[in-house]
């Protein structure tokens, strides 16, 4: 937005979608979040969506319902998931590392009873990370955090996690 002749970036709403995951759905969520605060649709330049069909729908994806309220705004496929593309193509052995982290970090993960003995290993080896973050293709930015932080400070600790 543009704020006294700046433009400022801020959140503007979180709400939990009750059942469904439809454009309508989604659209019917802001724009009440727009009427109870009194903005307008009419002040929206542009709007960043992933690529799901709820999402990019010329008709009934949150897209189209936007663009029927106001056809100027511009929709595009967000810069998040444009990198995500991007990064299934890695080179051969920073692959072949990458997946395999992953593939411990998923099953680290992937039982309750796994995730809590690996956050008592942790502090017993007085670790700063406790927790592995879940890595799927959708939360992409997870993949650099898990590799980069958790992964390499608990290092030893995920070692010991596997030798038991």
């Amino acid at each position: 937005m543009v704020s006294k002749d700046k433009i400022k970036e801020e959140f503007l709403l979180c709400k939990d979608l009750l059942t469904t995951t439809k454009g309508e759905d989604i659209f019917n969520i802001i724009n009440s979040f727009f009427t109870t605060n009194g903005l307008d649709w009419n002040s929206v330049q542009q709007v960043s969506v992933d690529g799901a069909p709820s999402m990019m729908g010329r008709n009934r994806g949150l897209r189209g319902l936007i663009q029927a309220v106001n056809p100027e705004i511009s929709v595009d496929h967000c810069i998040i998931h444009r990198y995500s593309l991007g990064s299934k193509s890695l080179p051969g052995n920073l692959k072949l590392v990458f997946e395999d982290v992953l593939k411990i970090v998923n099953f680290i993960k992937s039982r309750d009873v796994n995730s809590r003995i690996f956050r008592e290993l942790c502090k017993e080896m007085g670790k700063q990370y406790q927790v592995l973050f879940y890595h799927t293709d959708v939360r992409w930015l997870s993949r650099g955090k898990g590799q980069n932080t958790t992964v390499i400070d608990a290092y030893h600790t995920v070692t010991a996690f596997l030798e038991n």
